[in-house]
This record gives C-alpha cells, structure tokens and sequence, in this order.
C-alpha cells in the first residue's frame, strides 16, 4: 500500500514540476535554470508585437519546443504545396 502511494506521489510531483512557466521567469532566473539542463531544454525569450496589440509580449520556448515548430511550420508548408515538397529538412 504504501508503495503503491509513494508511486502515486511521484508521478504527481513529476507532473506539476514540468509545467514551469517561463513567461513569469526573469532573465536571471532564465539563465540560473539553463546552467541546469541540456541543451534542447534550454529556454529562450523573445519580444514579439502581437497584431492584436501594440504591446510586445515575452515568448519563452524551450529550444526542443522552437524546433518542434519549426518542423510543424515545414510541414504545413508542405501540405499546402502540390507534388514536390517546398521545403526539405537534412
């Protein structure tokens, strides 16, 4: 019984840790946390203007997380496109 709670536990814990927001980080904390892990879990921000509003906003990804997009994007490109696909990743 009570390892099947620790288990339990554990994958709770696991959970709430991965759900950081990076967006609230400061710059300080940003590069504390990206001295702890490697290299596709390292976060990065940028200032974007939204075209709902004048103000830019901070976007904080993970480097996994841009390339994940990025790859989505060439696909959606591709998906559009007849025949030969537009763009190819090596």
């Amino acid at each position: 019984m009570i390892s099947l709670l620790s288990v339990a536990l554990f994958f709770l814990v696991s959970c709430n840790s991965a759900a950081m927001n990076f967006n609230v980080m400061t710059d300080e904390e940003i590069l504390a946390y990206n001295q702890t892990v490697g290299q596709w879990e390292q976060v990065y921000c940028e200032e974007r203007a939204s075209v709902r509003s004048r103000v830019p906003g901070r976007r904080c990804r993970t480097l996994l997380q841009m390339h994940q997009q990025d790859v989505g994007n060439v696909d959606a490109i591709n998906a559009v496109s007849s025949g030969k696909p537009l763009i190819t990743i090596q």
